[in-house]
């Protein structure tokens, strides 16, 4: 606790530095994120000028007189973000430290500006590999080369399926890694020794699966985490930044949240499921087709605040849109909001209402055939010498 005290005076320094307009901003728009703390490690973002390095340089030097924890030069990097070639001239004569290049690693995490490809990816597909090495799969009973396959292998990715959208062909070359160990307690094996298909055998147990974790829904799942908590907990650090998520996570996320408006600050206007359930995107299709790009992100809030919703469309309105537009008109004006009463956000496929990521696994297989695995399989059926039943 003490030390989150300590690192907790680092980033007051260099807020208030921006504050008072020490270093400059970032963008045009109001951009707060100027430095991320994790327990010893720091990360702080500048624009490439002599005057702000030699500002932050000079914080970094006097909290570290004052706390003892000084910077570690040959930890330190650089990493340039769309920059100039002048402007890494200026970062390489102004700063002692390093200047790299992405794809680097941090926290673990492979960072990247664009999508990681499977070159990219590929040491963490070895290190997977790698921990077969020191496994005796022929003295290993089938029941044991499930455990290690869900409870090392798979969890080997969760950390890194919560923040990457790790590429289709890398989620492949798990899964081979995974139905080899299964098969044959090695990392490769041929089609004939799967005595039953991969994606079967992923199934969850409750449809004749093995439990073995469905690793592009499980990244969905996990994913979904990051849109969820930006709803209900607002007042995160990060919360005010742009999530990134798939098309899918997104489209799934929508239909799975219902939201309840008190004072409409954290409910949108357009694309949340407010009215009886459903979106006004979904209600009024006609009329959202309208709606400018800047009206799509706001609030019910806002958007009734001196009716804010109607100066968001835009264009020649056909019959269709004024007739949606009238009925929406007639809604909101039986429509208050409770100023006292925050929103609320009903996780649907959960009875308590709360997101939960097993909750959004499960529900990712909804409609799914049951497998009927029974106590275990072959080709030509159960095999009474193979307990692969999920009671492990």
């Amino acid at each position: 606790m003490l030390f989150i005290l300590v690192m907790d005076v680092l980033c007051h320094l260099v807020h208030k530095a921006s504050e008072e307009e020490l270093l400059q901003p970032l963008a045009r728009r109001v951009l707060q994120h100027r430095i991320s703390l994790y327990a010893d490690d720091v990360v702080i973002f500048l624009l490439p000028s002599a005057s702000d390095i030699n500002i932050t340089l000079d914080i970094l030097q006097l909290f570290g007189e004052a706390s003892g924890l000084k910077t570690n030069v040959q930890k330190s990097s650089v990493h340039p973000i769309q920059c100039l070639e002048e402007d890494k001239a200026i970062l390489h004569n102004h700063l002692p430290f390093q200047i790299s290049h992405f794809p680097s690693k941090y926290l673990g995490v492979p960072l990247f500006p664009l999508k990681l490809t499977l070159a990219q990816v590929q040491p963490l597909l070895d290190k997977v590999a790698d921990r077969l090495q020191g496994w005796k799969a022929d003295l290993l009973t089938n029941a044991s080369r499930c455990i290690l396959v869900q409870f090392v292998l798979t969890s080997m990715m969760i950390y890194l399926l919560l923040a990457l959208d790790l590429p289709p062909q890398a989620l492949k070359a798990i899964d081979k890694i995974r139905r080899g160990f299964l098969w044959k307690g090695r990392k490769e094996v041929r089609g004939g020794h799967c005595l039953i298909a991969w994606p079967k055998v992923a199934k969850p147990c409750f449809l004749g699966g093995l439990g073995f974790s469905h690793f592009q829904f499980l990244g969905w799942a996990l994913r979904m985490r990051w849109p969820w908590l930006q709803k209900t907990e607002p007042g995160k650090a990060w919360a005010f930044l742009p999530v990134k998520a798939q098309h899918q996570v997104k489209a799934f996320y929508a239909a799975a949240v219902v939201s309840v408006v008190g004072n409409g600050k954290h409910v949108l206007f357009w694309t949340d499921r407010w009215m009886a359930g459903q979106s006004l995107e979904h209600t009024f299709p006609h009329l959202f087709r309208f709606v400018t790009a800047r009206g799509r992100g706001r609030t019910v809030f806002n958007a009734l605040d001196n009716r804010r919703w109607v100066s968001d469309l835009k264009g020649a309105h056909t019959v269709d849109v004024i007739f949606e537009y009238l009925q929406l008109w007639d809604f909101l004006g039986n429509f208050e909001l409770q100023p006292d009463l925050e929103d609320t956000h009903i996780w649907q496929f959960s009875t308590t209402g709360t997101f939960s990521i097993k909750s959004a696994y499960e529900a990712l297989f909804t409609g799914a055939i049951l497998f009927a695995l029974g106590r275990g399989f072959g080709i030509a059926g159960p095999l009474a010498s193979a307990d692969f039943s999920c009671g492990l």
